[in-house]
């Protein structure tokens, strides 16, 4: 999961392609589930088809909190109906949803961490409850 990916703009969407790729040429079965809010889906399409793995891209809803709430839904769904044993958490959003994923018994799960995720008060104590339920964190970097 990627909180944002390519085509568009994007650090952390440049990084969870690259990784993804690595992972798919290692003879991984890949699926990358994000969001893409600075590309036009003609653009999102052109992309997803020449990618060597499954592209899913999150669409919003009207309001934070119910897309949040349909987000942890589909995320869960597919992680059972595919059996998945591997979740790499990329960004704020993603690092949110390792409670309900250790919850629903996803066996590893990894949080990449790139520094833009840690807030102040609230969402910094939010990260690090989160972070504390994953089995590893990789950072991106010392930021």
């Amino acid at each position: 999961m990627s909180s944002e990916f390519l085509p568009g703009p994007g650090g952390i969407g440049s990084h969870a392609f690259h990784v993804a790729s690595a992972l798919r040429k290692r003879g991984r079965n890949i699926t990358v589930c994000t969001i893409s809010d600075y590309a036009s889906e003609d653009e999102e399409k052109a992309f997803d088809m020449r990618c060597a793995f499954k592209v899913f891209r999150f669409k919003r809803l009207g309001n934070f909190l119910f897309t949040w709430l349909h987000r942890i839904k589909v995320i869960h769904n597919y992680c059972i109906k595919n059996q998945i044993t591997h979740v790499f958490s990329s960004g704020r959003f993603p690092i949110w949803t390792i409670p309900f994923l250790k919850v629903k018994g996803i066996p590893n799960v990894i949080a990449i961490l790139h520094g833009s995720e840690v807030g102040r008060g609230f969402w910094s104590k939010l990260l690090f409850f989160c972070l504390n339920r994953a089995d590893y964190i990789i950072t991106v970097s010392k930021f």
